[in-house]
């Protein structure tokens, strides 16, 4: 698996809506080349960094390419919001950014289709996924179990469509690391390692859940990699972070910076039999 970022490594620095942003936001290319200094090697650049796709570009899309290229990095797409007009808007913008594989969260603010008919949009798109070598990754997050997402992928039945693991999202669907790795390893293209502390409230009346560096919370990476890649379907493992907020962004952002660093010395030191 080729070890890398995803562009929620790097929130705080890019710019959270409804909180202070960063005095010089990074954008798309500060990002990349962010990635070609801590020598990753894959960019996934996600919905915090790409505008709608019916505002790119065609020839600024070729010139992100180009720049992940000479910097060394394989590209990566990432979306929200998945309908048929914007997954076909990325998947004809896909060739022009270099990319061959999508990462696809279902929902989007207003908009959460069920698996039934989200089904039916990917299998309309299938032969262009496999006519242009493309991979469409459906990424685990809050709504649905693992068990249904198993489900609609066993339905798609496509080797073009998988999923992207997130390591942590699932608890939101009230799921630990191990009921998501039983169902979901299998279908498995596509890795978001992200760790997280849990701890009671002093109170004891309750849990918090926060996020860490990789290799100081609760999830177990060796038995992440392992499982996944007893299979042979996934290509990357990218880090991505929850940082809290600290006094003030600049902090937070120096934080930020420090967990990607760790996080990154965490794999290269620990599962290198599993990350190139």
């Amino acid at each position: 698996m080729n070890l890398g970022f995803t562009s929620y490594a790097f929130a705080w620095a890019i710019g959270i809506p409804g909180f202070e942003q960063p005095r010089t936001p990074m954008d798309l290319f500060a990002f990349l080349r962010r990635c070609a200094s801590l020598k990753a090697r894959v960019a996934q650049v996600a919905d915090n960094l790409l505008p709608h796709p019916n505002t790119i570009d065609a020839g600024w899309a070729r010139e992100v390419g180009r720049e992940a290229a000479s910097l060394g990095l394989s590209l990566e797409i990432g979306a929200r919001g998945l309908t048929p007009a914007t997954l076909d808007s990325f998947l004809k913008l896909m060739p022009e950014f270099g990319s061959k594989m999508l990462r696809f969260v279902i929902d989007g603010p207003g908009h959460h289709p069920s698996l039934d008919v989200v089904k039916e949009w990917i299998r309309h798109e299938e032969p262009r996924l496999q006519a242009g070598d493309l991979t469409l990754a459906i990424e685990n997050h809050d709504r649905f179990r693992a068990r249904e997402l198993a489900s609609f992928l066993d339905q798609v039945d496509s080797p073009r469509v998988g999923l992207c693991l997130d390591t942590a999202n699932s608890l939101g669907a009230g799921e630990g690391i191990d009921t998501v790795l039983e169902h979901l390893a299998r279908h498995t293209i596509n890795l978001h390692l992200k760790d997280v502390q849990i701890a009671r409230f002093p109170h004891m009346l309750g849990f918090t859940v926060k996020g860490c560096p990789a290799g100081l919370g609760v999830v177990d990476f060796g038995q992440v990699f392992e499982t996944v890649d007893s299979t042979g379907r996934c290509s990357s493992a990218l880090v991505e972070l929850w940082p809290e907020p600290g006094p003030d962004t600049h902090e937070t952002v120096m934080r930020e910076a420090r967990w990607a660093d760790q996080s990154l010395t965490f794999f290269r030191t620990h599962h290198t039999k599993y990350l190139t």
